[in-house]
């Protein structure tokens, strides 16, 4: 695995060379941290046996104005990178290697010094998931594919026109979301030490386009997806379809907030229907539940950025709790159709992870 990512870093490297001339600045940087598992259930205590180490190699581009959107958000810096983590307990947990793309955004700018907020996304493999019989101690993820989420907050420091050590902290999260269990999550909050180099030689000047006027104006959404989840350890997998409703106002060119409905068909239901009610034949309205929710859409380009909290209005039995949360990421690859995928959660619980379409009205 570490081949795997040496030769992932190599393709970053020789992307950046191969941007060296472009119209943005270019960099490459190579990143140590030094932190802990955060332990968000008792048990893991026992688990935690030493700090945690890892560190990262990445290749970014500062946006130039190229795009609207660049300077709508301030230009920030978007890039690739590979992770690699020792977890804290080489016999429970293993290590974890991570590929990852993120943006950086400038909330506070000095002359030799900056501030800045990062969010990666990814995918992540473990070395040692839970295993009945080999790996019976680690209740925390139960597969080797998971998703990588990391956010992070950090003071740049430009020592010279080409060279720039950044130090902050940041928090990374590794789960599958409920895909198969166990699936409690692995959250680590690290001191971050960064040296980034620009491949430029010459400093890239920004752009500044004309922003097509605005107006308020409400959205239409509708899509369908697809779960896929376990009810327990080692159970079988089971569909769960979802049909959403949204509307929305969009106040502004990155912001939008609405209101939506929300149907779901569990079939991981059935062992609790017949141990609770005797149901051995479940009917369609068995399996049924819905809910309403309250939704807040950050957009960037052609990607929106979903944060949800809904309640259930109809529930075949108290299965489940009142309260759930989706957060989802939308990209619209026409006017009207776009892809989707989503976290539905009950606080920090993970439910299911949904793909769908959608139709824009």
């Amino acid at each position: 695995m570490i081949n795997k990512l040496v030769f992932l870093w190599l393709i970053l490297f020789l992307l950046a060379l191969t941007n060296a001339r472009s119209q943005s600045n270019n960099y490459v940087s190579g990143a140590v941290y030094h932190g802990f598992v955060l332990p968000h259930h008792n048990e893991m205590f026992g688990l935690i046996d030493k700090r945690v180490n890892s560190f990262d190699l990445t290749w970014s581009m500062q946006s130039s104005g190229g795009k609207a959107w660049h300077s709508l958000y301030d230009y920030p810096v978007i890039g690739l990178g590979v992770f690699y983590s020792d977890l804290s307990n080489d016999v429970v947990f293993g290590k974890s290697y991570a590929v990852y793309a993120f943006m950086d955004r400038v909330y506070r700018q000095q002359k030799e010094r900056q501030i800045t907020f990062r969010t990666a996304v990814g995918v992540a493999y473990l070395t040692k998931p839970f295993d009945l019989e080999q790996n019976n101690r680690n209740f925390i993820i139960g597969s080797h594919g998971n998703a990588f989420i990391q956010l992070g907050f950090f003071v740049q420091k430009k020592h010279s026109e080409r060279f720039t050590l950044t130090n902050g902290l940041s928090i990374t999260h590794e789960s599958n979301g409920s895909l198969k269990k166990p699936n409690l999550g692995i959250n680590i909050l690290s001191y971050k030490m960064m040296f980034s180099f620009r491949t430029n030689t010459e400093t890239a000047l920004r752009k500044e386009l004309e922003f097509t006027p605005f107006s308020k104006h409400f959205e239409y959404d509708l899509f369908a997806a697809i779960a896929q989840k376990q009810a327990e350890i080692n159970s079988e997998y089971f569909y769960v379809p979802v049909l959403s409703v949204d509307i929305r106002r969009r106040y502004s060119l990155k912001n939008s907030y609405g209101i939506g409905f929300d149907l779901f068909r569990d079939f991981s239901r059935d062992s609790y229907l017949n141990s609770q009610f005797g149901i051995t034949s479940p009917e369609t309205n068995d399996y049924l539940y819905a809910g309403t929710h309250l939704s807040y859409n950050f957009i960037l380009n052609k990607f929106s950025f979903i944060a949800q909290w809904g309640f259930f209005v109809y529930r075949r039995a108290e299965f489940y709790q009142s309260v759930y949360h989706r957060l989802a990421l939308n990209y619209r690859f026409t006017k009207y159709t776009s892809m989707h995928v989503g976290l539905k959660t009950y606080y920090a619980k993970a439910d299911f992870i949904e793909w769908g379409i959608g139709l824009h009205l």
